[in-house]
Parts: structure tokens; C-alpha cells; sequence
């Protein structure tokens, strides 16, 4: 009934999923990949991405043109960096890698910004091709989502990203949709199970939205959702988590893959529209700061609305979900809300289990 899963998350295919396959098969072939470095803040194109010059825009040009591209950081001076595009950026449709931390003097926080106050209306980073990574950045003030990955990019990773912040992680510089959208696409990971791998995705009209009856079978991992960087403030999107599409993941059940999804305004996590069925929400701290033993609220934690076939947590304590602290616990609304399944959760307790942190209502 669950598509891959029969219970809970499937950790194996979890552990296969983050390199994409392009990168996987030059790997075994040997091909070395192509850098493009970028060594200015400006955004000018005079055509060429060379040692004298090479703004963000010219190295995404020449680095989709190769069949495995790197885009490399090392613009002089100490970090951090702001890259302010005055209009759309190119499209990122290599398969390439965006790796902010290659910028000299990285040490786990972005030195990389992207602030797209100046850019108008536009996407941050917009992603029309298979098997990229983006790692490393903060990416900010955009007015629609700061990544958007379309019906083409397929097997994206986004890791290491600070989505709505500002690069210290502490201040709320939200964009004006989605800190992550994905729009019928499939087999994406946003986060991981280290804390390298943690986005902090906070501040945004939405933390992360997937829509489309073709938007299937991404990981939503290891991210803080609403909160600063240390996991204990929040820094509110509107929405944590918007499902609108079948057969996703917000979690899992091995060490590392669950999100702290708290300190939103509106939803922890809300599923909706006919088309989100089958999603699995195993794991995760859902209203409690990331040590799991106080309260962070989301107004209600996990909002099933009229749409059936979804399972909150799961049959292993690392399955379970702490659904704490917030205005209501798990709400499942109106008549079509039928055959979804809340099990194995801490709902109104701490993370241990030992110790009341109360929502207003549980499960209603």
C-alpha cells in the first residue's frame, strides 16, 4: 500500500540515494570533473569564466556546457562573500555541483551568500536538469523559492545550506516562497544524516514544498525546519514542511535522518490535496528544540487535511516522532482524512518520553 515501504522508512534505499547516478558512473570511469571558480562577488558576463574574472553567472554557463562541471569558490579576501544577481541566474542543468564550501577558510557556516534583493522576480537557484548537487550556500531574499527544482531535476542534492538565513544561521532572511520547492520531480535529497549534510531552512514563506502527482520519493532529512542554527530558537517559516504530492519522505528511522521541525508560525507539517498519499513522517522532533526537551511550538504539529493513506511514525523507535509542545499535537481534518496511520509516537512528552511537554490537544 506504502509504494517502497512496508514499514516505516526504507533506510537501504536511503543509503543509496546521494550520489547521483551521472557521478557515479564517471567515478567508475575515471573522468576527471571540470572546475569553474568563481573569484569575484559581481555578476557581470563578458563571456568567459577566466583567472581574472569569473562571477557566479559565467561559471553556471560554462560549467552546464561540460559533462561534469564543478563550481568552485575562491574570491579573495575573508568570508563571508555576498553574491547579489541582478536578474535571473542560468538555469542548473549539468549535471554539475555547486559546492560552497570549496570558498578558502570554510568551516561548516556559508561564506557563500546569494541575496537576491536585487534580482527581482525570480527563483534563487533554478534547477531544469538531473543528478546536480548544491552544497555550501546560504541563499536568501529571493522573491519566489530560493531553490526550486522543476519536472527536469531529477536526483538533486541540497546539503550544507543555509535557506532563508542570513550565513551566520541566526537571522531570519527569508525568500518569498519556499526556502526548497520541488515541483514534479522525483528521488531528491534535501539534507542528511550528518551534520555537514544539515540545511537550516527558516524564514521562508514555506520551509520546503513538494507538489505534483509526479514529485515522488524524495528525502526531506536531518534538516532543521524553523529554527537558527543551534536548533533552539526559532527563526519561523510560515509552513515547516507543505506536502501536496504521494510517496515522500520527511524523516526516517536510522540515526541522523530526522528533522527538528519547530518554531513555525503556522504547520510543523501539513499534508494536502487529493494527490498526498503514502508519505511517510517518521523521526522526527516536531515542536521541541533540537536537544527534544522543550518546547518550540508549531502552531499544530503534523495537519492531515482531508486525504488518506499517510503514516506518522512507525513501528521502531526510530520511527517514532516527538510531537510535543505545540497548539494541537497530530490534527486529521475533515471526511476524506481516512486510513492514515499515527503509531508509535511521543505525542505530549519529551524526547526520552520521561517528562511532560504538553501540547494543547494531542491527536484530534
Amino acid at each position: 500500500m506504502f509504494g517502497r515501504t512496508t514499514a516505516g522508512v526504507p533506510n537501504d534505499w536511503l543509503r543509496a540515494a546521494p550520489l547521483p547516478t551521472v557521478l557515479l558512473a564517471l567515478l567508475a570511469s575515471g573522468a576527471p570533473a571540470q572546475t569553474f571558480t568563481v573569484n569575484t562577488t559581481s555578476d557581470a558576463d563578458d563571456g568567459a569564466c577566466t583567472v581574472v574574472h569569473c562571477s557566479l553567472r559565467e561559471a553556471i554557463q560554462e560549467a552546464n556546457a561540460v559533462v561534469d562541471g564543478v563550481v568552485a569558490f575562491d574570491i579573495a579576501g575573508p568570508g563571508p562573500h555576498t553574491i547579489r544577481p541582478l536578474g535571473l541566474l542560468p538555469d542548473v542543468v549539468g549535471p554539475l555541483t555547486i559546492d560552497g564550501t570549496t570558498e578558502p577558510g570554510y568551516l561548516g557556516t556559508p561564506l557563500i551568500e546569494l541575496d537576491g534583493s536585487l534580482a527581482g522576480a525570480v527563483h534563487g537557484l533554478n534547477v531544469a536538469g538531473p543528478d546536480n548537487v548544491i552544497r555550501g550556500l546560504a541563499v536568501n531574499r529571493f522573491a519566489f523559492a530560493g531553490i526550486y527544482l522543476g519536472t527536469q531535476a531529477t536526483r538533486t542534492v541540497v546539503e550544507g545550506c543555509f535557506i532563508g538565513t542570513d550565513v551566520t544561521g541566526t537571522v531570519g532572511r527569508g525568500n518569498g516562497q519556499a526556502g526548497v520547492v520541488i515541483e514534479g520531480s522525483s528521488d531528491h535529497r534535501i539534507g542528511g544524516s550528518t551534520p555537514a549534510e544539515r540545511n537550516i531552512i527558516s524564514g521562508n514563506t514555506e520551509g520546503v514544498t513538494i507538489v505534483g502527482v509526479l514529485a515522488t520519493y524524495n528525502q526531506i532529512t536531518g534538516n532543521y525546519i524553523g529554527t537558527d542554527v543551534t536548533g533552539t530558537s526559532a527563526i519561523p517559516n510560515g509552513i515547516g514542511v507543505l506536502l501536496l504530492a504521494p510517496d515522500n519522505w520527511v524523516g526516517g528511522g536510522a540515526p541522523g535522518q530526522g528533522n527538528v521541525i519547530a518554531g513555525n508560525d503556522g504547520n510543523g507539517v501539513t499534508i494536502g490535496a487529493s494527490d498526498a498519499q503514502r508519505n511517510v513522517v517518521a523521526g522526527n522532533l516536531i515542536g521541541l528544540r533540537a536537544l527534544g526537551d522543550q518546547a518550540l511550538p508549531n502552531d499544530v504539529g503534523v495537519f492531515v487535511l482531508n486525504v488518506p493513506n499517510n503514516i506518522i511514525g512507525g513501528t521502531t523507535p526510530g520511527d517514532r516522532n516527538v510531537i510535543s509542545g505545540n497548539r494541537e499535537g497530530v490534527t486529521l481534518w475533515d471526511a476524506g482524512a481516512t486510513m492514515n496511520h499515527v503509531i508509535g509516537n511521543y505525542i505530549g512528552t519529551d524526547a526520552a518520553g520521561t517528562a511532560a511537554v504538553p501540547n494543547d490537544l494531542g491527536v484530534v
